[in-house]
């Protein structure tokens, strides 16, 4: 769902970024062919694309897809929504939290990704040896790692638009533009905290929380404020699953359906209805389908992490009245949201800067080298980075907390441990990977997570010895 917006972003770019060819492809027939319409009918209604990019191909075959690329974009799901729900389902039956990128449902992601991305790889080396491969596909952390270490693939970066979205809401709230504000950032992919707000020479950390006074939280995120200032860090959202475990637990448990049941009912709606629209070339049909797509996402913003918190839906009128957020600071965040290009955005950015168009400072998944004290200088972390022409300088930031850094360097331990089971086909490994992680923490739940994954995903997962 994400290809109109990212195509919107590269179209924009074109000029600077020099694009003569640009090859979209899938595996599935009916996406490709709802997707392709469907990108080509709602840029041709946008105003601001600029000239379309006339050598754009739609198309099934990976190796036609990667010969002579320069940069390659990787986002897949093996197994698809189905594999999803079923991570979710078999975490959740066993008493943990179910959530596809991070413990259990992240491990069982893992495993069946890893050999894909090896096979990908090696395509690589003989179809477009010299290209920069940007990782998109989750978990994005261990499928970096993965890409650099275990099938030494150098010149790959992971991205998230997890911190992009933080960074965009920070210099809304603060009513600056995001290239006058720069977020303190550090950590793993789904486990990284913001511990300054630097414009100019004045850090507007704590200024941002003093705005926020009198409103129960910062918008968007399920993190009280009184925690906030506990820890003195804004916590990345997925930190939520370790933070409040049992309350994210017991609210997961709560619900009809997990969030891939209600993704996969929502994403098999809004493909029938554009499947009809397409059978009759009504256009504006499928571009009124795909701007309401996008408005749903933005309004359910403002309720995101809040389901878990609270146990429900909120709408957005009900967030802002409930958390006190007064109206200057809902335009603001309404104008930000318009704004925010996501994954699109970070991944234009990221294609300038490499390019040598743009160089910027991006927060990105790449190997340490010395800018994390504590961290092995290979290990892939998630922190701001400094692109230019094919180069990837990490920025050194200095010493993090202790209760950080004691954290990551235990789901650093899990991640290394499960790339090694994938790649090795190690039962031992796998079994250690999921006893260690903070959201299993159990050796006897491990070895029954690992069987029941084999057991629901079949030949998808690898036979382990």
């Amino acid at each position: 769902m994400r290809t109109p917006l990212l195509l919107y972003a590269l179209q924009r770019r074109r000029e600077i970024l020099g694009i003569t060819e640009l090859r979209c492809m899938d595996l599935e027939e009916r996406s490709l062919r709802l997707i392709g319409k469907l990108s080509q009918a709602w840029l041709s209604s946008l105003e601001d694309t600029g000239p379309p990019l006339t050598k754009t191909f739609w198309s099934r075959d990976l190796d036609f897809a990667l010969k002579d690329a320069d940069f390659v974009l990787l986002t897949f799901r093996i197994g698809g929504m189905e594999a999803r729900i079923r991570d979710e389902k078999t975490a959740l039956k066993a008493g943990i939290i179910g959530q596809e990128t991070t413990g259990a449902g992240g491990f069982s992601m893992a495993l069946r990704s890893l050999p894909v991305l090896a096979d990908l790889i090696n395509r690589m080396t003989k179809l477009c040896p010299e290209a920069w491969l940007i990782n998109f596909s989750n978990p994005s952390g261990i499928m970096t790692q993965a890409a650099i270490s275990a099938f030494h693939w150098e010149k790959t970066l992971g991205i998230c638009d997890a911190p992009y979205t933080m960074h965009s809401l920070i210099a809304a709230l603060l009513d600056r533009e995001r290239t006058e504000v720069q977020p303190g950032y550090f950590g793993l992919n789904h486990l990284g905290w913001i511990d300054s707000i630097k414009t100019g020479g004045s850090d507007l950390f704590y200024p941002l929380l003093s705005l926020l006074k009198g409103t129960n939280r910062l918008p968007g995120y399920p993190f009280p404020l009184d925690f906030i200032r506990t820890l003195g860090l804004i916590p990345n959202e997925y930190l939520y699953y370790y933070y409040y475990q049992r309350l994210v637990l017991k609210n997961l448990l709560s619900k009809k359906e997990t969030r891939g049941e209600f993704l996969r009912a929502s994403n098999l709606s809004f493909l029938e209805n554009l499947e009809k629209a397409s059978i009759q070339s009504d256009i504006e049909s499928m571009v009124r389908l795909y701007n309401d797509y996008l408005k749903s996402r933005q309004e359910t913003y403002f309720s995101r992490g809040e389901e878990d918190l609270a146990g429900g839906q909120k709408s957005e009128k009900d967030n802002f009245q409930e958390e006190g957020f007064p109206p200057f600071l809902k335009d603001r965040i309404t104008k930000a949201l318009i704004n925010e290009e996501g994954y699109a955005g970070v991944a234009a950015e990221v294609l300038e800067s490499l390019s040598g168009a743009f160089p910027r400072e991006i927060i990105i998944n790449t190997p340490n080298r010395g800018a994390i004290p504590g961290i092995e200088p290979e290990a892939v972390v998630e922190i701001p980075a400094r692109l230019d022409k094919n180069r990837v300088d990490p920025v050194s930031r200095g010493n993090i907390p202790k209760h950080c850094l004691g954290l990551m360097r235990t789901v650093k331990a899990y991640e290394d441990l499960t790339i090694y089971a994938a790649v090795n086909r190690s039962y031992r490994e796998a079994l250690l990977a999921l006893t260690i992680h903070p959201l299993v923490g159990d050796a006897t739940l491990a070895g029954k997570l690992v069987k029941e994954y084999r057991e629901q995903h079949g030949s998808l997962f690898p036979e382990l010895r």
